[in-house]
């Protein structure tokens, strides 16, 4: 074969070639790489779709957890400020601290019992609900230093009390250098206006 042959036939060949590259290129390669890119996208796509949901889900989980702690939180308020004025539970309540404190109950009594107006809710555009209070009388006889206790019983009891008066006079006693006074003592009890 004489050499130009040879290089038309092998020019002719190198052109085939190309056309089948570019052939084999445009209708199977890039379609193929297009799937491919779109599967990447879809891949892309749900990572950030579960990522986003598990953010959500952490802060779902996390607001469960403020919402119960703020259950607690509400069930220690109702404790201190029952919506209730409760009068048996304030009354229960003094006579433990009194028994606890070494102090005798001579008498236990309900004084009255104040409500707050509805129209005083709202005060410098403040939206809060007011306490109604309970006030309590209580004689007791015991010591000096039993009624301390019994005072510190009612400073530190769940349920919120203020002791407004105190009068103390000596007991009649028996015996000489007794040391026993009888203490009358009004206590404000707390709960809030539903």
């Amino acid at each position: 074969m004489r050499q130009s042959a040879k290089r038309f036939l092998s020019s002719a060949l190198a052109l085939i070639l190309v056309i089948a590259a570019i052939f084999i290129f445009f209708d199977l390669i890039q379609p193929v790489y297009g799937e491919i890119q779109t599967i990447k996208a879809e891949t892309m796509g749900l990572e950030d779709f579960v990522s986003q949901q598990s953010s959500v889900i952490g802060n779902v989980r996390n607001l469960v957890g403020v919402y119960e702690s703020s259950a607690e939180a509400r069930d220690a308020i109702s404790w201190a400020l029952p919506l209730e004025p409760d009068v048996a539970g304030a009354m229960s309540q003094l006579s433990g601290i009194a028994s606890s404190s070494n102090v005798v109950l001579l008498s236990l009594g309900v004084s009255s019992i104040v409500e707050t107006p509805r129209s005083s809710q709202v005060q410098k555009g403040i939206v809060a609900k007011p306490k109604n209070t309970i006030t309590l009388r209580v004689r007791l006889l015991g010591t000096y230093e039993d009624f301390k206790t019994f005072l510190k019983g009612v400073e530190s009891n769940m349920r919120v009390f203020d002791v407004k008066d105190i009068a103390l006079q000596a007991a009649p006693s028996v015996k000489p250098n007794q040391n026993l006074f009888n203490f009358d003592i009004s206590v404000v009890a707390y709960y809030q206006n539903q």
